[in-house]
């Protein structure tokens, strides 16, 4: 799992084996890391426009609709 944070949290990390990395995700580095997992499932949360991108550019990469998960707000 990556977590990405747009602004590197201070303190400690709630999991040891997660590495936060600092900037803001792109959907390349979402469809490298995808391409060897068998029917990934997406977390995206964020602002709706970030959301709407990301789904957008997960469907017609070929990811099911079911797969896509959203936390939308604003």
């Amino acid at each position: 799992m990556d977590l990405f944070l747009e602004n590197k949290a201070a303190g400690t990390l709630i999991d040891n084996t997660i590495v936060p990395i600092e900037g803001r995700i792109a959907f390349s580095s979402i469809k490298a890391k995808a391409q060897s997992l068998n029917d990934p499932a997406f977390f995206i949360s964020g602002p709706p426009v970030m959301i709407d991108s990301f789904k957008k550019q997960l469907i017609n990469a070929g990811v099911g609709d079911n797969n896509v998960h959203i936390d939308e707000w604003s």
